[in-house]
């Protein structure tokens, strides 16, 4: 009488019902607000509290299987601050994957000059501005890595935000600034975060395999919590 399926097959509807109620509700918000909304307000604990666990093994599961969590629907009604993000945005995040213009026709259709002889502003793929973060390196060795990230206020018009930072292992995280102070609806602030691997572990940990490790960045208002998930991969593979 029942059947239990998961997986994107199955996500992929409910979430695509959900960005329809949300456009409903906010009309005014692009589909990278509305999928900003859940994201950032999704749970990555289950009905009874705990981490949501992996079907496969069983295990705590990461962001590899979940994504940002899972979605709830309320709290991304009120999320309280977006990641927005423009079509001129994504055209220069696919100019940075380095597409060639018969490519970028393609993808956009609709624009007549969709080429990247403008020179587009976004020139690494993590400079999007998405509600995650990925990090990608070869090798455990020092690096440093630094971008930013653009805040569009959707709550009420005067509200202070502080950042929490839970980094992965091995990595250094840190935000500037650490708070942000909004005075109006749909007001635009900005900051910038780093990433730090300041030890070579290359010299004592020999990996024949990806290495992969989580946290998280959160801003809080004491009634918003806007939850981005950070993956530190590192690939031998990677170029």
């Amino acid at each position: 009488e029942f059947n239990i399926i998961s997986g994107t097959s199955t996500s992929c509807p409910h979430v695509s019902g959900l960005m329809a109620l949300l456009k409903a509700a906010h009309p005014e918000w692009s589909p990278a607000a509305i999928k900003s909304a859940l994201m950032t307000t999704a749970s990555i604990a289950d009905n009874e509290g705990h981490r949501i666990t992996d079907t496969y093994d069983g295990e705590v599961a990461y962001p590899t299987a979940y994504g940002s969590g899972h979605v709830n629907p309320n709290a991304a009604l009120q999320p309280g601050l977006v990641y927005n993000i423009s079509i001129q945005e994504y055209l220069d995040f696919v100019c940075g994957l380095n597409y060639s213009s018969a490519d970028m026709l393609n993808i956009f259709t609709y624009i007549a000059q969709a080429n990247c002889t403008g020179g587009g502003s976004i020139t690494r793929p993590i400079d999007l501005n998405y509600p995650s973060f990925s990090i990608v390196v070869p090798s455990l060795k020092p690096f440093s890595l630094t971008t930013s990230r653009t805040l569009t206020n959707v709550g009420p018009p005067n509200s202070t935000y502080t950042v929490s930072i839970n980094p992965p292992p091995l990595l250094d995280v840190f935000v500037i600034p650490s708070t942000l102070s909004f005075s109006s609806l749909y007001q635009n602030l900005s900051y910038s975060i780093t990433f730090n691997l300041s030890r070579n572990y290359a010299d004592f940990i020999e990996l024949d395999y990806s290495f992969n490790t989580f946290g998280s960045l959160s801003w809080a208002d004491g009634v918003h919590n806007v939850t981005s998930p950070i993956s530190f991969l590192v690939s031998r593979n990677y170029r």
